[in-house]
């Protein structure tokens, strides 16, 4: 003859306050909301859904909607069950700090590279000015001064006048001393 199962529920094994403390306790550690409102319903049958549904302000049914694997209920409703139950919901401050400690490293770390970036973009652009004007100037000394002095690149060049290597920016030539 087969063997007939039956549906486990865990609020039949909830008899004492250390029993549900305990089971409240490992339901948390497991870091799973699902696993959190499926455990508060279970407390909340062992103690008495109808009584706890009126306490709070929720009519039977939507309380067991909510506290089901299939509900959705929201903080609210969340923090009134555990705090009707006993169990208000807290937060320790200590892990609020370590995760703090990190967003602000990680937040230090994006602000000094963004500075980084900037700096280098504000270079740059003194950089490009800098030559701009540069081109500006030995333009207007070549015109002054007429076909005097001869184009960079040339072989007449004078020695430690300006000049533009390929890459655009403004050097001074040495003259050779071999």
């Amino acid at each position: 003859m087969p063997k007939k199962l039956i549906p486990w529920d865990s609020s039949k094994y909830l008899g004492t306050e250390e029993d549900i403390a305990a089971y409240l306790k490992n339901c948390a550690a497991a870091d799973d909301p699902l696993t959190m409102v499926i455990a508060l319903g279970n407390v909340a049958r062992a103690r008495n859904m109808s009584a706890l549904a009126r306490e709070i302000g929720m009519t039977r049914e939507g309380l067991y909607k909510a506290l089901s694997p299939t509900g959705n209920p929201s903080f609210s409703t969340i923090s009134k069950v555990a705090n009707a139950l006993g169990y208000p919901l807290a937060f320790h401050v200590e892990d609020a700090a370590r995760a703090h400690t990190a967003t602000s490293s990680d937040v230090r770390t994006l602000v000094r590279s963004h500075r980084q970036a900037e700096v280098q973009r504000k270079a740059l652009a003194l950089i490009d000015a800098t030559v701009a004007t540069a081109a500006q100037l030995r333009e207007s000394v070549l015109a002054l001064a007429g076909d005097t002095i001869e184009q960079p690149g040339s072989a007449r060049t004078a020695a430690n006048g300006p000049s533009r290597d390929p890459r655009g920016a403004v050097a001074r030539r040495v003259a050779d001393d071999d």
